[in-house]
């Protein structure tokens, strides 16, 4: 009987002292994201899928939860110069340490979603995920008052064509 008590302390205290590494590495890596938090406002255009370029303003709201280990991102576009909503999507970003990726889970409020994976290279941050007939990437660059991001699909991962472009800024008050 003790013997049994004494391995589930064990294996107890191990899976805790694990459990806070992994934790650790999750808020180190997320931290490398801290400065995208605060409230962004911008500008930029997509294409619909008949080429029509479209112009809207976009807001971009993020918060750090669960101790640092998740970044939540509310997105909300609207048609240039009106009030009209015509993009709104929910993302959340955490860090896989076993893949040494980022995950981000979006959720549009058109009832679609994505799972996808990013990474950081060198100040830009690429996330990708698959649909049908091909590959969505974004590429965002964003340092404590400006962010830039750019949307492109690929048919077959070799040529990209740029879809969606934008430019937010932080709100002063956020910084």
């Amino acid at each position: 009987m003790k013997t049994a008590y004494l391995s589930t302390i064990l294996a107890f205290t191990i899976t805790c002292a694990f459990s806070q590494d992994v934790q650790s590495t999750k808020q180190e890596k997320m931290e490398q994201l801290k400065h995208w938090e605060g409230t962004w406002f911008g500008t930029g255009w997509a294409s619909s899928p008949d080429g029509t370029r479209n112009e809207f303003d976009q807001t971009e709201s993020i918060v750090s939860k669960l101790n640092g280990t998740v970044l939540l991102i509310e997105g909300t576009g609207s048609n240039k110069g009106t009030d009209n909503i015509a993009f709104n999507a929910l993302a959340i970003f955490t860090f896989n340490p076993e893949k040494d990726r980022y995950n981000i889970q979006s959720y549009l409020a058109s009832g679609e979603s994505s799972s996808a994976e990013g990474y950081i290279d060198g100040d830009i941050f690429i996330w990708s995920f698959d649909v049908s007939g091909g590959t969505v990437r974004y590429t965002l660059t964003a340092n404590e008052t400006s962010w830039d991001e750019f949307g492109e699909f690929s048919r077959d991962g070799n040529q990209w064509y740029k879809f969606m472009e934008m430019s937010l800024t932080k709100d002063s008050k956020n910084k």
